[in-house]
């Protein structure tokens, strides 16, 4: 997995399961657990490339910028993903 080809295989494919977990678990109620697996997915896939961004002055190619964009975009469907699961908790309880 060292090479680019196995990066942007893995890259590619953290994406692909974040976006399918998410559109699958779009119905259910409650779904905690999703949300923190989302989450911490986005925050695993940007914090090294957000770290590389850093110790390097001057970026020659746009793949650490394109990696901290992707994990930031899946840490906010973790994020939608716990929204729409508190509201749905709030108006179960408040109705049942």
């Amino acid at each position: 997995m060292g090479t680019p080809e196995g990066m942007l295989l893995l890259g590619t494919s953290a994406i692909v399961m974040s976006i399918a977990a998410f559109v699958v678990s779009w119905k259910k109620e409650g779904s905690y657990v999703i949300a923190g697996l989302l989450g911490a997915t986005g925050l695993a896939s940007a914090v090294p490339t957000l770290l590389a961004l850093i110790s390097f002055p001057v970026i020659v190619f746009p793949g650490p910028l394109v990696g901290v964009i992707v994990g930031l975009a899946i840490f906010g469907l973790g994020v939608a993903k716990g929204i729409v699961a508190a509201k749905a908790k709030a108006q179960a309880t408040a109705t049942g």
